[in-house]
């Protein structure tokens, strides 16, 4: 394509510059069918899916000050959590999260769970090669990838504390897609905000640059690692797509790839 030959030219990004680039195209551009995906799966179970903006941290301070019983309704981790979400915003340290949708049940609209969706990008990339570029397209493995949580548990607490757990949703070229249910972990939650506090007040507020291995002597790290795992094998599979079902805007008979 035109977009290929144009990054292709450009060479300004490098070799993993151009690779992080197609795959964001990727993800671009299938995202609104990974999103389809959940519509169609969760509204034939009494679900809605909803567009959502940005969940600003400072949304749930706010809430909670105006809110003085609210707080006191909060059990020890929530209150930990929204502390340390304070002293955050206090420094200038400002978190949000973005999620691609919410899903609430028609009966209850109190129960929230954020929606992720992943969308693999079936190119892979040989350097030093005639042929640089090539499909790979393989089945979504049942084994969530470790590197969503972080992002799918600072979604959950951005939402607010009666989002409990998240839908990421993992949709292939040709393969189908993969839906999982990841639970929210308190835990996991505060140590992440105290490492993101350290951080911020040893070197942003201090206006030096981090060392290498920032943190790596912290035994939080350990426990990080730890619970990153343990999230992870903890998810469930709660469905399966096969390819002829994802809702597609071209002609059915129409192959994606060629």
């Amino acid at each position: 394509t035109y977009w290929y030959r144009s990054e292709r030219k450009k060479d300004a990004l490098g070799y993993d510059g151009f690779v992080g680039s197609l795959r964001c195209a990727w993800g671009s551009i299938h995202e609104a069918t990974a999103v389809l995906v959940a519509v169609n799966y969760f509204s034939a179970r009494n679900m809605i899916v909803s567009e959502c903006g940005m969940f600003a941290g400072e949304a749930i301070l706010q809430d909670y000050r105006k809110r003085c019983s609210a707080f006191n309704n909060l059990n020890f981790a929530q209150r930990v959590q929204l502390t340390l979400l304070r002293k955050l915003h206090d420094l200038g340290c400002y978190i949000g999260a973005t999620p691609d949708g919410i899903i609430t049940r028609s009966n209850d609209k109190s129960c929230v769970e954020a929606l992720e969706v992943k969308n693999h990008c079936p190119f892979q990339m040989y350097q030093n090669h005639k042929n640089p570029i090539r499909i790979v397209d393989k089945e979504p493995t049942e084994s969530l990838p470790k590197s969503y949580i972080p992002q799918l548990q600072l979604e959950m607490f951005c939402i607010g504390f009666h989002c409990r757990s998240a839908i990421l949703i993992r949709l292939t070229a040709t393969k189908g897609s993969i839906i999982h249910r990841i639970h929210r972990n308190d835990e996991y939650i505060e140590i992440v905000l105290r490492r993101i506090l350290k951080f911020f007040k040893n070197y942003v507020v201090a206006q030096k640059p981090p060392e290498s291995n920032f943190g790596s002597n912290d035994r939080t790290l350990e426990r990080i690692v730890e619970l990153t795992h343990r999230i992870a094998e903890e998810s469930s599979v709660i469905a399966r797509i096969p390819h002829k079902d994802i809702q597609r805007c071209q002609p059915f008979n129409t192959p994606l790839l060629r």
